[in-house]
């Protein structure tokens, strides 16, 4: 009723339609404007979802990356580990050799042990 003096003239009739007409209008904006909240609303989850997804895959490749090295690394020091390994008992093969030879020429020409020893 932006015009007091203009309604007075109206029949109360016609002033109750024109109340109604008022009401009417306000609660299709209130419908409108409600609309317009919950479609913005749901554009805004729809955004937030995404970028949770893409922080989620991004934490999700960061752990991976993490296991990943992790793994590389374990697999790293067993094969050092075994080289390692395989080194010493390579040497220790090596420095048993001459005493292991020596061990057979002494049984196969009967030095000790067993053989004719005239």
């Amino acid at each position: 009723m932006a015009n007091p003096i203009a309604t007075d003239r109206l029949s109360p009739l016609d002033q109750i339609r024109l109340a109604e007409a008022e009401v009417t209008r306000k609660v299709i904006a209130a419908r409108e404007q409600a609309e317009q909240n919950i479609n913005e609303a749901l554009q805004q989850a729809a955004l937030l979802k995404k970028q949770a997804q893409q922080a989620g895959s991004r934490k999700g490749q960061l752990r991976y990356k993490e296991i990943v090295t992790q793994a590389e690394e374990e697999g790293r020091l067993l094969v050092e580990h075994a080289r390692l390994q395989a080194a010493e008992m390579r040497r220790r093969g090596y420095a048993r050799m001459d005493f292991v030879v020596q061990q057979a020429l002494n049984f196969l020409l009967g030095l000790k042990g067993g053989g004719n020893e005239s």
